[in-house]
């Protein structure tokens, strides 16, 4: 019992670690046009979880609409593999908090977010976790990888 309880504890001090990360990162600007919600929500989870540079001046993250070598795309899907469609999303701000946009982000699609342990978890408003897989595709070939939950 005692060791599941520091195992509890660590898991919670993990997600109060991340929550405060988050919070002190502080986007300059973040912009969505009609933008395909699962690789909105794929782009954030990915900045939120993303090392910070050492000795490197950062010039921050970002993502164009460019077409790469490799195809990828993202779906959300609930726990049990069901499809989960969002209507697109627009958004704009400036000089917003990194957990600032997530939480926005997920509110105007009608989800929510925790943290557990060391990750953000995706919840829709009855509370089932989505997840995020990404899909690769490779010269006709298709690969699936699955965020972990």
């Amino acid at each position: 019992m005692l060791l599941t309880l520091s195992i509890g504890t660590l898991g919670q001090t993990n997600a109060a670690s991340m929550e405060q990360r988050m919070k002190a990162v502080i986007i300059p600007s973040i912009e969505f046009r009609q933008a395909d919600p699962a690789q909105a929500l794929a782009f954030l989870i990915k900045a939120s979880t993303a090392e910070p540079p050492t000795n490197i001046p950062c010039l921050g993250l970002i993502e164009t609409n460019r077409p790469s070598a490799t195809a990828k795309r993202f779906v959300l899907e609930l726990e049990d593999g069901t499809p989960l469609e969002l209507p697109t999303l627009t958004l704009e701000c400036r000089r917003i908090t990194m957990l600032d946009a997530i939480q926005k982000t997920t509110e105007i699609l009608g989800l929510s977010c925790i943290f557990e342990h060391d990750q953000l978890i995706l919840l829709t408003k009855d509370g089932r976790r989505i997840r995020v897989k990404e899909i690769v595709e490779q010269a006709g070939a298709e690969r699936q990888k699955v965020a972990p939950p």
